[in-house]
């Protein structure tokens, strides 16, 4: 199975618990929305919700311009959409990095915690690019350096195989905007500090999420009971008065063709 025939896979299988277990999703989201509320209005035409996943903010996006898509590459997440958002009416399959739009169509791009997924983050913001009217904005967010780095370093104490996701540094993130099409580039870093009760909630969340899957691993077996009691030992280290915590550093860029 290609990486993203598996990452549509491990979505579509999250989308009935994803609300449920994306807090960070809804805080991230909830950031960037505001942007685009200080932006967008009624009278832009048209929005694009790309990486939508179940439409959570599809609604809210709606009163920022006449007519939403929302985009994702899981089907499955696109039928729970539609279920869930019955006043947003375009729902559409596709991939950011070949996204099925004319060019300068769009009034605006939001995309939270989606272009993580992509094989090359310079190609789908070319491709925004391509779909952007001049003048339109891309706000986005993804994940930066050392997120989840507490629960990498426990891994690392159990075995040598790659259980986490590296992500581009924040260096590397800014550099790529920057050498886009795009003709103004703002950015900032935040770091997001989630508290859980246990390191297994942690791991339940992610796959709950669907972003279990890690980029270009090939399948290695279920960890077994042995193993999680031993990540669970190796995650002692962060035990913050029974509390345990993984951090995200989440990069947001603003972007004007």
């Amino acid at each position: 199975m290609s990486s993203k025939l598996a990452i549509a896979h491990a979505f579509s299988k999250a989308a009935h618990s994803y609300d449920s277990m994306s807090g960070l999703q809804r805080e991230t989201g909830q950031h960037l929305l505001s942007k685009v509320a200080k932006h967008a209005n009624k009278q832009h035409e048209v929005g694009l919700d790309l990486g939508c996943g179940t439409g959570f903010f599809a609604t809210d996006l709606s009163q920022h311009c006449q007519q939403l898509i929302g985009l994702d590459l899981a089907l499955g997440m696109l039928q729970y959409a539609k279920t869930q958002r019955p006043t947003v009416r375009h729902w559409l399959q596709g991939d950011a990095e070949h996204l099925p739009l004319a060019n300068n169509s769009l009034d605006w791009v939001f995309s939270s915690l989606a272009l993580q997924w992509c094989d090359d983050l310079s190609v789908a913001l070319a491709e925004v690019h391509r779909v952007l009217k001049p003048g339109g904005k891309l706000f986005f967010s993804t994940l930066a350096g050392k997120s989840l780095w507490q629960l990498q370093h426990a891994w690392r104490q159990v075995d040598d195989l790659q259980h986490v996701n590296e992500f581009k540094t924040e260096a590397e993130l800014a550099r790529i905007c920057q050498n886009s099409p795009f003709m103004s580039v703002t950015s900032q870093v935040r770091e997001q500090v989630v508290q859980y009760r246990h390191p297994f909630q942690l791991l339940k969340e992610l796959k709950g999420i669907g972003a279990n899957h890690v980029l270009g691993n090939k399948p290695s077996g279920l960890a077994g009971k042995g193993k999680f009691n031993a990540l669970h030992l190796a995650y002692q280290e962060f035990n913050q008065d029974g509390h345990y915590p993984a951090s995200y550093f989440v990069f947001y860029g603003e972007l004007q063709k």
